[in-house]
């Protein structure tokens, strides 16, 4: 509510350079903006946070008023609900984008999760794969099984199970969607849907990649993923990555996050990576250099 003064200063410098651009930011303006954006998240007292945003600290009396209002203003546009529970909100304020390495405990109730993964290439050029992956390990570091474009299905999360097998009541503990791509918009899309409760004792946890098929990620246009559970009405996703403008290099996969329990039954997590690697689906160098990068994450018990 108050970030107005700065992004009002900030957009009369760039509204000729924005016209340049076909009303989109550019590079420079990106980087500043996310710079001084994360200054302001990172604030931890009232003064300072309003210093960055070159507003005039309002008197107490006044500030705790716009706060009540803001609340109620938020609840009437259907922003938030009442008894929303926030615990997954980050404390820099941003919901659920986790930093490097961070988790979050997922609700105790918690029985199904959906991955969305979408990225876009170049209108009028070479259609461009990026896929989705999930990799199951066991609670001793063992690889179990992986889930991807070709590899569709897993009954259990345990063990590979193939286009056309399902459990008993058509129950499925890992699904991909294949791809989907809409070539008139030049974007495609995965989605990967766990249902936890169909999930062996036998998996510790789930790793989530995403991987270039035929190019390096510095290819793909605004590769994006996240992670949510669908019964969460307040929307947030668990976890939340864009890598856009970000270096990749000549990488050609990343380990997105983390879905695990520390044992049979416990509540399950949600860390995030961003850890950027080599490999590739069913492509060399395959899944080896993606699960050397996992193995390079463990937990307190040793264990991925």
């Amino acid at each position: 509510m108050f970030h107005h003064g700065f992004l009002s200063s900030l957009a009369k410098l760039t509204y000729r350079e924005l016209d340049a651009f076909h009303g989109r930011p550019s590079p420079w303006l990106r980087t500043a903006l996310r710079a001084h954006i994360g200054k302001v998240s990172a604030a931890d007292s009232w003064p300072e946070y309003f210093e960055l945003i070159r507003v005039p600290l309002p008197p107490k009396h006044e500030f705790v008023q716009k706060l009540i209002d803001a609340v109620a203003n938020s609840e009437r546009k259907g922003y938030h609900k009442a008894g929303m529970d926030f615990s997954r909100v980050h404390r820099s304020g941003v919901s659920c984008l986790l930093r490097k390495g961070e988790s979050v405990s997922a609700s105790a109730s918690m029985r199904h999760v959906i991955l969305e993964e979408a990225w876009r290439w170049k209108r009028g050029g070479e259609t461009l794969y990026l896929d989705a992956s999930c990799l199951t390990f066991g609670f001793g570091g063992d690889f179990l099984t992986a889930v991807d474009y070709s590899n569709t299905r897993s009954v259990s999360g345990a063990s590979e199970s193939g286009r056309g097998y399902s459990a008993r009541g058509g129950r499925v503990a890992i699904q991909h969607s294949g791809d989907v791509l809409d070539e008139e918009r030049s974007e495609g899309k995965h989605t990967i849907k766990v249902d936890l409760t169909a999930m062996s004792d036998r998996v510790a946890s789930m790793w989530f990649t995403m991987s270039a098929w035929t190019t390096d990620l510095r290819e793909i246009v605004r590769p994006e993923v996240r992670c949510f559970d669908p019964a969460d009405t307040s929307g947030e996703p668990l976890a939340h990555f864009e890598f856009e403008d970000k270096s990749t290099g000549d990488q050609t996969a990343v380990v997105m996050c983390r879905v695990w329990r520390a044992k049979p039954g416990a509540s399950w997590r949600v860390t995030a990576i961003g850890e950027l690697c080599k490999g590739r689906v069913n492509n060399a160098p395959g899944y080896g250099p993606i699960k050397q990068a996992i193995a390079t994450f463990s937990d307190d018990s040793g264990s991925v």
